[in-house]
């Protein structure tokens, strides 16, 4: 269940990025950015799966199946993190093209709004 999500998310991704791409939606951009950061918590989410079903051992006499938790927990903190993080770099990266394009055209960028 869990790798048709992922596969679903990249596909979506890479159709949003396709679309932002075309149209020079900013909101296009921002949702392929979302569904990319959505991937990467599947990613995660499989990882902690993993490690949860692994055998109880000597130092884990009671096994692993906690961890999915903690690997829960730490896609709930990275959904806000790398998020916040995406948005961030795309506008600095946005506002730069529009300092540079600015002096060396007349016509306005279409993916931020600060032109």
């Amino acid at each position: 269940m869990v790798y048709a999500a992922l596969a679903g998310n990249v596909a979506i991704a890479i159709t949003k990025f396709a679309a932002a791409a075309y149209t020079g939606s900013s909101a296009m951009l921002s949702e392929g950015i979302h569904s990319l950061v959505d991937s990467a918590n599947e990613l995660l989410l499989l990882y902690g799966l993993r490690r949860a079903a692994k055998p109880a051992d000597a130092t884990h006499p009671f096994g692993y199946g906690r961890e999915l938790y903690f690997w829960s927990f730490m896609v709930a903190l990275l959904v806000f993190a790398l998020g916040a993080l995406a948005v961030i770099l795309v506008c600095a990266a946005l506002a730069v093209m529009a300092a540079v394009l600015g002096a060396t055209s007349a016509a306005p960028c279409k993916l931020c709004c600060a032109c």
